[in-house]
């Protein structure tokens, strides 16, 4: 069985290879203006000027123009008109391929995109050569066009916080929801609620199916030729069915309706197969119809809680319900509590508790009642309006119940994320400890779990510093590590209000090193260089902030960084550090050279040039160097003119084995001069895949090339490398990037 599912697996891996993408985009086609014509589906997303949706591209011999594109897209568009699924449009578009960040505790987005079937991602141009024309009014893409028909409807006539919960657990449309209510929900251990799933499905058949028992016993229904049981599974099934329809069919209802599916079948047809039976041809049929689900980290968290119970409660007699249902909860929080460490989300001790009630409330009577009130208000406008509104102020009184509880309550405990063979005895350890007691092997989950609790150190030893420069996309963010310290050297871009480098990657980063950072370096005033600041400084506010003198005065510093009383200082010129036994020493930060205001080009060349250099030098080993240091040089943004400043002023003191490229490898830095005093071993370019900025030059790739070996994030993902000692360096990629080229 196994060799089976190897088939469709086979088949996606090819179907989603590089090779695949010359189809879809060709590379000429990569981040270059293009016409497309094609259909809008899904429900688009509107946030402030923004609209994101998904735009089903047609092929060449479907468009009426010449599109070297086809297949899903994902496009923002600012400042879009009104877009409603099923219209035809003809776009002016510039797309790239899927390429998200490589990094450790960084999620998949590649992986999250393909299993959509997105196969490039851009955005809508406006004034180009090709008119945004709409072709045809909105036909076809009945559920779509409901859906979207719904969600406007509701936002009109519900009022409250509450709304915005009710379109999200009818239709599985969450863009109403705000940073701090997903935080709460998380934190509470109730986010599985607002992810239409298994869970929901499951109720809503359980409810429709003891509906029609009770009308049949009523003699509502006549059973001369249904059986009860057959029209109960029946009407389950189909009003599990139209509850994904509304919901957008949806990845994980995917999964749900194919389990329910399975499962109802199997009793129809009068096989008594076994729970566990049931379980693994779900899960299997699930895997064959789209086998890049086992990338999607809801899978696992579906099938290891259903198996968890299926476990815990499958064999075990004389249980009654009441007892199952009190602990199932437990149950699960212990099983998928090694998994949420590794994508390092809080396990909060009061969710067994805050499901045990959430649960019922909001799947098994309010998500009913809400599906009831769309169907009376096709009767009864009113009436369906009514029952909607009392839902939503129920979800708003309940948000408000968990808010205060997470106030007065447990904090929810980050646990350390397992790493490697850590995580299988994590998993080994909770299946001992929930086995059955008659077994006698509980004594072993101490053991199984010491792993996971106490993990090989990994710390670089003293005198020795590890230089880690993380996939941010196109800005900047180093992490070097000391054997007790950590610094953070720019933070990456800001990409939206809630959305920055800080938290998709240096915090997940810094998580898995279990390491708070003792200084965080902002090189300068660039965006890409400083749009997580604000993130870090929430997260580690004990954190020394170094910045140029210039910088405070002459940058809108992000909301919540305040510089009166923070905890920050100034990268001047050769102030040194020692951190056990690595020597940090600022070579300027070009505040003291008046000759960088003027020239160049104006205030940009200014701002660049005015970046704080750092020198991490480490102890080499014995023979390693001549002059028994092994050093790392962190430019920023300089230009040629600062170069040619430090070799003036450091002639002596600039080489170094790494060298992180100035300003992304733009031709306007790497001069000649300024590479043959570094004489650098490793070259880091830290920058994005398809620069809109044109990143690196292929000029200045050729003379790094010349001298020493390059290294490109765009391509290799995280980068660390290991000061003080004679070992090349390492490349740590994300999990599932097996289509990076």
């Amino acid at each position: 069985m196994a060799v089976f599912f190897m088939g469709p697996g086979a088949f996606h891996a090819y179907h989603f290879s590089s090779a695949r993408y010359e189809r879809w985009l060709p590379e000429a086609m990569n981040r270059v203006s293009q016409p497309v014509v094609g259909v809008v589906i899904g429900l688009p997303v509107v946030r402030g000027e923004q609209t994101r949706f998904i735009f089903e591209a047609e092929t060449e011999t479907e468009a009426e123009t010449e599109t070297g594109v086809s297949g899903t897209l994902r496009l923002d568009w600012k400042e879009a008109p009104e877009l409603v699924p099923g219209q035809r449009w003809q776009l002016c578009v510039r797309l790239k391929r899927p390429h998200g960040f490589a990094s450790p505790g960084a999620s998949d987005y590649e992986a999250s995109l393909l299993r959509q079937g997105i196969v490039a991602t851009g955005y809508v141009r406006v004034g180009e050569e090709y008119p945004n024309r709409l072709l045809e009014p909105a036909s076809g893409r009945i559920i779509d066009r409901l859906r979207y028909k719904l969600s406007r409807w509701l936002q009109r006539n519900l009022d409250g916080e509450g709304e915005s919960l009710v379109r999200c657990l009818l239709l599985g449309d969450s863009q109403g929801l705000s940073d701090r209510q997903w935080q709460l929900f998380r934190e509470s251990g109730t986010v599985h609620l607002l992810i239409i799933s298994g869970l929901h499905i499951g109720l809503v058949a359980l409810c429709c199916g003891g509906l029609m028992r009770a009308l049949a016993w009523c003699g509502m229904i006549p059973l001369s030729r249904i059986p009860v049981p057959v029209l109960t599974i029946i009407a389950g099934l189909i009003c599990a069915f139209g509850y994904g329809a509304v919901a957008g069919f949806g990845l994980p209802v995917q999964r749900a309706l194919i389990m329910l599916f399975v499962g109802g079948v199997s009793l129809l047809l009068g096989f008594r197969l076994p729970v566990h039976t049931v379980f693994l041809l779900a899960l299997c049929a699930v895997l064959t119809i789209n086998p890049l689900a086992v990338t999607a980290v809801g899978c696992w968290l579906s099938f290891i809680a259903v198996a968890a119970l299926l476990y815990v409660f499958g064999h075990r007699q004389g249980v009654s319900r009441r007892v199952k249902l009190s602990a199932s909860q437990v149950v699960v929080m212990l099983a998928l509590a090694p998994l949420m460490a590794d994508m390092q989300q809080p396990v909060s001790l009061l969710s067994p508790l805050v499901n045990l009630i959430s649960i019922p409330l909001v799947g098994g009577v309010l998500v009913p009642v809400m599906l009831a009130a769309l169907g009376i208000k096709m009767i009864w406008h009113s009436a369906g309006l009514a029952i909607l509104q009392l839902c939503a102020d129920a979800l708003a009184v309940w948000q408000s119940l968990l808010g205060k509880m997470m106030a007065f309550g447990t904090l929810p405990v980050s646990l350390p994320p397992p790493e490697g063979v850590a995580l299988v005895f994590a998993g080994l350890g909770l299946v001992v400890l929930l086995s059955p007691a008659a077994l006698g092997l509980r004594w072993l989950t101490l053991p199984l779990l010491l792993p996971w609790f106490w993990p090989q150190d990994t710390r670089p030893a003293p005198g020795m510093a590890e230089v880690t420069v993380l996939d941010v996309g196109q800005g900047l963010a180093v992490v070097i590590r000391t054997r007790h310290h950590l610094l953070v050297y720019d933070t990456g871009d800001r990409f939206s209000p809630s959305f920055t480098a800080a938290k998709a990657v240096v915090i997940p980063y810094l998580q898995k090193l279990r390491m708070t950072p003792d200084r965080i370096v902002i090189s300068h005033g660039d965006r890409d260089h400083y749009g997580g600041l604000e993130d870090l400084n929430a997260r580690y506010p004990k954190a020394l902030i170094d910045v140029p003198p210039s910088l405070l005065a002459s940058l809108d510093l992000p909301a919540g960084f305040q510089s009166d009383g923070q905890n920050h200082s100034y990268c001047q010129k050769d102030l040194t550090w020692e951190w056990d036994g690595v020597r940090f020493t600022f070579l300027g930060a070009g505040d003291d050279a008046s000759d960088l205001d003027s020239g160049g080009k104006g205030g940009r060349s200014s701002k660049n040039d005015r970046s704080c250099v750092l020198r991490v030098c480490a102890s080499a080993e014995e023979g390693a160097e001549e002059g028994g240091e092994d050093c790392a040089l962190l430019t920023g943004d300089i230009t040629r003119k600062r170069e040619r400043q430090l070799v003036a002023d450091y002639s002596e003191q600039l080489q170094s084995r790494l060298l992180v490229v100035p300003h992304h490898g733009s031709r306007t830095s790497s001069c000649r001069e300024f590479l043959d005093k570094v004489q650098p071993e490793w070259a880091s370019l830290s920058a994005g895949y398809a620069s809109r900025f044109g990143h690196p030059s292929a000029e200045v790739v050729e003379r790094l090339n010349d001298r020493c070996r390059v290294w490109l994030t765009a391509r290799t993902g995280t980068q660390v490398f290991t000061l003080g000692r004679d070992q090349e360096p390492s490349v740590v990629r994300a999990q599932g990037v097996w289509w990076r080229r």
